[in-house]
């Protein structure tokens, strides 16, 4: 093994340096401190189904759902979910809709609505939908996350038929330790 000497002036760390030899033990996610890193991203789409209509008044599953298995949930100290979508309301007196994020398992956790719709004018609204939700209370079990739609405030008025799947949706993931 050749011998290197340092003097008392330090490295000059301009030169080059070439290393040799092998490293020992294991690195793991485990052995590292990755609080607060992400360390887990997927993505789920719903294609776009333009025939999919609704007229419902009360939320109903939109069928865009994404599943983080538990093994991965356990490694989690929060979820951020992240839903985009384009759907078509037809007027009624207006084009309103409700969407938001449901957690449906392991428990049920209602997330904050979102309203998109136009006040009168034209007889139907395309909308770019976007939900950020960030679960903190995670508990044991596959969490899956669902977009929820309805008319708006749940009132017949608001909305006459609702595209839900117009343009598809994408939801997104990201787990952080």
């Amino acid at each position: 093994m050749a011998l290197s000497k340092i003097q008392s002036e330090g490295m000059n760390l301009s030169d080059d340096f070439a290393f040799t030899g092998s490293v020992t033990g294991n690195v793991t996610a485990t052995s590292l401190d990755v609080s607060g890193v992400p360390i887990y991203v997927n993505k789920a789409t719903l294609a776009a189904d333009g025939s999919a209509v609704s007229t419902s008044t009360t939320f109903t599953g939109s069928g865009a759902t994404i599943t983080i298995p538990s093994a991965t949930v356990a490694t989690l100290s929060k979820i951020i979910i992240i839903a985009n979508g384009s759907p078509r309301i037809n007027k009624n007196t207006h084009a309103f809709a409700d969407f938001r994020l449901q957690r449906t398992a392991p428990s049920a956790v209602e997330y904050q609505i979102s309203q998109v719709g136009v006040v009168s004018g034209g007889t139907e609204a395309y909308h770019q939908v976007a939900i950020v939700e960030v679960d903190e209370s995670l508990g044991t079990g596959d969490h899956t996350y669902e977009v929820y739609f309805r008319k708006a405030e749940g009132s017949s008025i608001y909305a006459a038929n609702i595209y839900y799947k117009d343009n598809g949706w994408n939801i997104t993931v990201i787990g952080i330790a």
